[in-house]
C-alpha cells in the first residue's frame, strides 16, 4: 500500500497545505506523490478545451500540469481559505493568469475539494469554478 511522504504532513489539511506549497515551488512531480494511483481529477468546464474534463490516475492528472505550464501564465494562484472536515478539505482560491497562446487575462475565484483515502493520498480532486472566464481566454 502506498503511503503519504510525511513532509506532506500529518493531518488532511496539512497535506493539502504542503501540495500547494508545491505547486507554487513549481514541485509538480511532488503535487503528483501526494495523489492515489488512481485519482479523480475533476476540473469542469467546455469539453472542447483540453484543461477541462476528467483525468483519472497521475499520469492523466499530469497532462493537466502541462497545460497550464504550457497554456498559463499565472500572476497569482493563492489559497485564501481552508476548510477541513473528516476526509475532505475544502479551499477558497484566488488566480490571475493570462493565457500565452491568446493574450487574454482572466481573474477568478475558484474552490477545490480535496477528499482523501485512509492512506493519506487524495483520491479526488473537484475544481469548482465560473470557467467562462477561462474558456474566454482559451478560446482562439
Amino acid at each position: 500500500m502506498a503511503t503519504v511522504d510525511s513532509r506532506l504532513g500529518t493531518t488532511n489539511l496539512e497535506r493539502v497545505q504542503a501540495i500547494y506549497a508545491a505547486f507554487g515551488s513549481g514541485d509538480v512531480e511532488g503535487v503528483l506523490a501526494a495523489l492515489a494511483p488512481d485519482v479523480v481529477w475533476s476540473n469542469a468546464g467546455p469539453a472542447d478545451l483540453a484543461y477541462f474534463g476528467v483525468r483519472t490516475g497521475r499520469e492523466q492528472v499530469a497532462e493537466v500540469f502541462a497545460i497550464l505550464g504550457q497554456e498559463f501564465d499565472i500572476a497569482h494562484f493563492a489559497p485564501v481559505e481552508f476548510f477541513a472536515a473528516g476526509e475532505r478539505v475544502a479551499v477558497l482560491l484566488e488566480m490571475r493568469a493570462t493565457i500565452r497562446s491568446t493574450g487574454r487575462s482572466f481573474t477568478e475565484d475558484l474552490v477545490h475539494v480535496w477528499t482523501f483515502g485512509s492512506d493519506g493520498l487524495v483520491t479526488r480532486l473537484q475544481d469548482i469554478q465560473d470557467s467562462a472566464g477561462v474558456a474566454a481566454a482559451l478560446r482562439p
